[in-house]
């Protein structure tokens, strides 16, 4: 009867070393890993009246501010965008530094929008960034207990993908804003996963200026 325990405890701690590996497996061929950019745009300029369409002077922008943008070839290891884990077309898990967000597909677009159970509440509905931003996720919130005073959340984080066969693509705005006055120079810069509005450069002040680059970050499968 012992030697009948002893197999039965072999064949259970078997199976049990071979589901996991089975696991391991599974989840290593389902990671995408960040493999480079591409489908870059031409860098475009813009005031508070339009896109400015002049070659010469965008280049000059994009030589003044080259530190902030990107070319093909160029290396973009921000540890908030190097891993992906496949679940199925509706599921993903997405890895950044500490923490691994579920996240479910809610919309189908050019870019497909990854939407996790959390939000954040938005300070400044009126930032620039809000506007020149496609996909905008905000949620109306009235405050309990004081009528007519409401405030804003948004979902955070939130991904915008698209998948196509084993590669993803995430599209990202690159920007820079300069505000020149005398004696006086604002300057912010960003990137965001998201698509480029030009309808927001209605915001832009008489002394502003922006830049913008897109492109995408490609995840492509492990082999």
């Amino acid at each position: 009867m012992k030697q009948h325990i002893l197999i039965l405890v072999a064949i259970t701690v078997l199976l049990v070393d071979c589901h996991k590996e089975s696991q391991s497996s599974t989840t290593e061929s389902n990671q995408f890993r960040n493999s480079g950019l591409t489908h870059f745009t031409s860098l475009r300029l813009f005031t508070h009246d339009g896109e400015v369409l002049n070659p010469t002077l965008a280049q000059a922008y994009q030589n003044e501010f080259s530190q902030y943008f990107f070319k093909p070839g160029d290396a973009f290891t921000d540890p908030f965008y190097s891993n992906i884990i496949f679940i199925n077309d509706d599921s993903i898990r997405y890895v950044t530094p500490g923490r691994i967000f579920g996240a479910k597909r809610t919309v189908t677009d050019t870019y497909d929008r990854f939407s996790t159970p959390y939000t954040d509440v938005v300070n400044d509905t009126s930032s620039l960034e809000f506007y020149i931003a496609q996909y905008k996720i905000l949620h109306r919130k009235e405050i309990s207990g004081n009528p007519g005073s409401v405030y804003y959340e948004a979902d955070d984080p939130v991904f915008f993908l698209k998948k196509v066969q084993d590669t993803f693509f995430m599209p990202i705005i690159r920007y820079a804003f300069i505000s020149r006055t005398p004696g006086i120079i604002k300057f912010a810069s960003n990137k965001v996963n998201n698509v480029f509005s030009a309808d927001g450069v209605s915001h832009l002040g008489a002394n502003d200026t922006l830049i913008v680059q897109s492109f995408d970050i490609s995840f492509v499968k492990n082999k």
